[in-house]
């Protein structure tokens, strides 16, 4: 298998310009002289992928894999987007669970709740377990703009109910006062 290793110093390079980095913040940053990050750059060709390569590429924000992947004639792939692409992949993952599961609201839910908890877009959810002298009970509170509520709009509602609900939390879950029966 051919190798580029003139390639993968051409990559770095252009990942340190884009950094805002010098040749000089490289060697500082990884306690490396400045004739290796300039031999690193122009590709002089080694056995294998050596520490400071594998430094410098991580400094640069690539993954650990990335300087094999440059030199086998691919595109490095940086941290941000390996974990934005992870992350992509578990919501996707959750939202297909979620979407597969039967709706199962409790039929003993009235028609208003139901309408209004399906109504609207989404604002906010909690769960909610309040201690009472029977033992806990468990509150589902949704929240809900109106359909026609713009991006702008539903994050001021949001802001707003964050504000008024703080209080109200941890109220409910404080032991109720004693009766003086």
């Amino acid at each position: 298998m051919t190798r580029d290793w003139v390639r993968l110093g051409a990559a770095l390079a252009a990942a340190r310009d884009q950094a805002g980095l010098r040749q000089e913040d490289v060697a500082a940053r990884l306690d490396l002289g400045l004739t290796t990050v300039q031999s690193i750059e122009r590709g002089t060709p080694r056995k294998k992928v050596t520490l400071p390569i594998r430094s410098y590429a991580r400094l640069v924000g690539w993954t650990d894999d990335s300087p094999e992947r440059v030199l086998a004639g691919d595109e490095p792939l940086r941290v941000a987007d390996r974990d934005a692409r992870a992350a992509e992949a578990v919501a996707s993952h959750e939202a297909e669970t979620v979407a597969s599961r039967p709706a199962s609201a409790p039929s003993d839910l009235s028609a208003r709740l139901r309408r209004a908890i399906a109504d609207g877009q989404l604002i906010d959810s909690q769960v909610v377990t309040i201690p009472t002298e029977a033992g806990e009970i468990t509150a589902a509170i949704v929240v809900r703009g109106q359909p026609d509520m713009s991006e702008e709009e539903l994050g001021r509602a949001l802001l707003e109910w964050e504000q008024r609900w703080q209080g109200q939390e941890t109220r409910l879950r404080e032991p109720a006062p004693e009766s003086d029966e």
